[in-house]
């Protein structure tokens, strides 16, 4: 232990607590106890009928909760004027209202005129006939008229798969990862409400943006991209739940650089991760390190490939926050987390699927609570200077997690909450999520 703590001060980590075990960690099982006699829930699915707007996937909601409203949809030439609990169109839905049965709700459009066309009302800038149709040259090309991200391809302001608002990768049959765009931007990164080393607070750019998953690595998506699921945490389903779409766990920092690089040559597109002698392609999930070790902590990363990877620290609290200041990205009091983190005041003893409760100002579901999160970065105390694009120290004795877990304070679910864990440790609560240049 007196070496352990030599090492913490050498690296200038502020308190050896950013390392300790929480209330949710627990060494890996020989053998599973589920744990009965936990509180049931009742889910309900509400669908979304868009009348020919583009889609909007369904939700499981638990009974009793307001549903997290997803983003609207969008429609040619038409504004979208609200949802609706019947198809004629008279009863408006109020979001704040609980879900106690399973509804349908739909889409009410209203047509642009020519005379009202404008960026808020169309999605254009610019008028070109009576039915308020958008002028998409490219030199009017934007992310308000084409749903593009940076930039436009030809006349017509075609947008490449990459400047879309959101994407959905196909893993397996039936088996998909949606990200949606987090778009580049300054931020102040750090807190001061108690958050573990998470001082002092100093400012982040961030040049480029990026996609990120709307939900933590799944057990199907892992499963079907390493053929095995190591997760440990149990329990009994709530009605509706799906285990396979509960968070993978019981991964180390190994266990996500190696699905980040296998899926990246899955999907045809270059690896961000090397590690000398390691063919991604063949690699099995049995010859992946359950402990520390040397030839994979020495791994490193091409940020200008196009595959795969976990985020830096720094764009992992960036898209936490969503662009706000507050402790918890919705707001300064824990009083409302459990609408939105499994921690440990609402937990029942395990994860839970993902994407259950609601999500972050960008739809981002589970940053806070659930699982901890893999990032990429190296613990290492922060620095007051402000920084642009960082990706960490050098190296360190533990690499970063985020978001706190299901049987964890509401306190490390803040959005400036970090802690560490060797690379080769496996957690029943600690699991990971990816993003996409």
């Amino acid at each position: 232990m007196k070496k352990k703590r030599t090492l913490f001060r050498a690296l200038g980590l502020a308190a050896i607590v950013a390392f300790a075990v929480v209330s949710c960690e627990t060494e890996v099982p020989t053998e599973y106890v589920p744990q009965t006699s936990q509180p049931q829930h009742v889910y309900h699915t509400v669908t979304f009928n868009t009348g020919h707007g583009s889609a909007v996937g369904s939700v499981e909601v638990r009974s009793g909760l307001a549903l997290a409203m997803p983003a609207n949809p969008i429609k040619s030439y038409h504004v979208f004027a609200g949802w609706y609990t019947n198809a004629e169109l008279t009863t408006r839905f109020a979001p704040a209202t609980p879900i106690t049965s399973p509804i349908t709700l739909f889409a009410r459009w209203v047509a642009c005129e020519c005379d009202d066309c404008d960026e808020t009302d169309c999605e254009c800038d610019h008028c070109t006939s009576a039915t308020c149709g958008c002028e998409t040259t490219a030199a009017n090309c934007n992310y308000a008229d084409c749903d593009c991200g940076t930039a436009c391809v030809g006349a017509t302001c075609d947008c490449t798969e990459q400047q879309l608002r959101s994407i959905t990768v196909e893993i397996a049959d039936g088996i998909t990862m949606t990200m949606n765009r987090i778009r580049a931007g300054t931020f102040m990164r750090g807190g001061q409400h108690g958050e573990w080393d998470a001082t002092p607070v100093h400012q982040v750019t961030l040049t480029r943006g990026f996609y990120m998953g709307i939900h933590p690595v799944t057990r199907e998506q892992f499963q079907a991209v390493m053929g095995a699921n190591p997760s440990t945490s149990g329990g009994t389903l709530a009605p509706g739940e799906v285990q396979g779409r509960w968070p993978v766990d019981t991964v180390n920092w190994y266990h996500a650089v190696a699905f980040a690089n296998r899926l990246s040559v899955m999907e045809g597109l270059t690896p961000v991760y090397h590690i000398p002698g390691i063919d991604w392609a063949t690699l099995e999930f049995a010859d992946i390190p359950t402990t520390g070790n040397a030839t994979w902590n020495a791994v490193t990363a091409d940020w200008t490939a196009n595959g795969f990877r976990l985020a830096t620290e720094a764009e992992w609290e960036f898209a936490a926050r969503a662009g706000t200041t507050t402790q918890w990205s919705f707001g300064d009091t824990d009083a409302y987390i459990d609408y939105y983190a499994w921690t440990g005041g609402n937990f029942g003893g395990r994860t839970h699927q993902v994407g259950q409760l609601r999500p972050n100002p960008w739809g981002l579901y589970d940053m806070h609570g659930n699982v901890w999160e893999w990032v990429w970065d190296w613990f290492g105390a922060y620095a007051s200077v402000p920084k642009t694009d960082p990706t960490g120290v050098a190296a360190g004795v533990g690499r970063v997690k985020r978001g706190g877990c299901w049987g964890g304070t509401s306190a490390g679910a803040r959005s400036a909450a970090r802690n560490g864990t060797g690379p080769g440790q496996r957690y029943n609560s600690l699991g990971f999520r990816l993003v996409l240049p």
